[in-house]
């Protein structure tokens, strides 16, 4: 679920996305490990820009406002992403 509106120039968006994300925890031959598993949400703020005709390139944050682990396990602060997407 997220928002998107226009910013100072029609070629420049701010979006925000909450995301849910659940994993299972890991097993190894049918039977649970210590590591894996847990839910998170996460609050990803972003911006997008149209460099070129129908190419956008996206850089957002993800954000965890809430984490439920299951067991102990390396997990980031935040994750930063960018991607580029081109529309036909």
């Amino acid at each position: 679920m997220g928002v998107a509106r226009e910013l100072w120039h029609h070629r420049v968006t701010g979006l925000t996305r909450l995301g849910w994300l659940h994993r299972e925890q890991d097993r190894f031959r049918g039977t649970r490990v210590l590591v894996g598993g847990g839910h998170w949400v996460y609050l990803t703020p972003g911006i997008g820009v149209l460099v070129g005709r129908g190419v956008n390139v996206q850089a957002e944050v993800k954000v965890p406002i809430y984490r439920a682990l299951s067991k102990m396990q390396l997990d980031s602060p935040a994750i930063f992403q960018v991607g580029m997407s081109r529309a036909f």
